[in-house]
């Protein structure tokens, strides 16, 4: 009986430890996705709105974890459009992945420069040692150059390591970080 006892705690002991892995610390990557990140960004070009993204959560899809990234624009204090919900999935720090309806589909690569064969993005990364934006300096930095958009422009993002998207220039301006909080801290 007691072998008995024994051998079911210790079954029960590998169910629970083969659950889903728990969310990893994302401190070191260039999207930092943990549950109460937020980023709050001013426009610069044809208006005058912020657009606030937050981690509110984490959802299984397919067995496969992702963060709820939402994001909303705001005029003042005043939500303008709808409220946008993301589901983005960390593949290994450097490949995100965005759930929709029509399946997962390739959301961000850090790695190299790449055709994304879903939605005809032309990635092109390059490592920046920092970046100045009026809240500060950011080293460690990382631009993605997306030419799917060619017609319009196309548009450049800059990354820090650690922080997330600091920067994004399009056609129809610039958006830059005004605030965040990442993992706790503040800029």
């Amino acid at each position: 009986m007691k072998t008995l006892l024994t051998s079911l705690v210790i079954l029960l002991l590998t169910m629970v430890s083969c659950k889903e892995n728990p969310v990893e610390r994302t401190s070191s990557h260039y999207f930092p996705l943990e549950i109460g990140n937020e980023w709050i960004y001013e426009f610069f070009g044809d208006t005058t709105e912020t657009l606030n993204q937050t981690v509110t959560g984490t959802m299984i899809i397919n067995k496969l974890n992702y963060y709820i990234l939402v994001s909303s624009n705001y005029n003042g204090t005043n939500i303008v459009g709808k409220v946008d919900t993301f589901y983005i999935r960390n593949a290994d720090g450097m490949k995100f992945y965005e759930y929709r309806p029509s399946g997962e589909t390739l959301y961000l690569d850090f790695s190299d420069n790449i055709t994304d064969s879903v939605y005809i993005h032309t990635y092109k990364t390059e490592d920046l040692a920092f970046f100045d934006l009026k809240i500060g300096r950011f080293s460690n930095c990382k631009l993605v150059e997306d030419f799917a958009f060619a017609r319009d422009g196309g548009s450049s993002r800059i990354y820090a390591k650690g922080v997330g998207l600091i920067r994004i220039g399009w056609f129809r301006g610039e958006l830059q970080l005004k605030s965040a909080k990442i993992n706790g801290k503040k800029y």
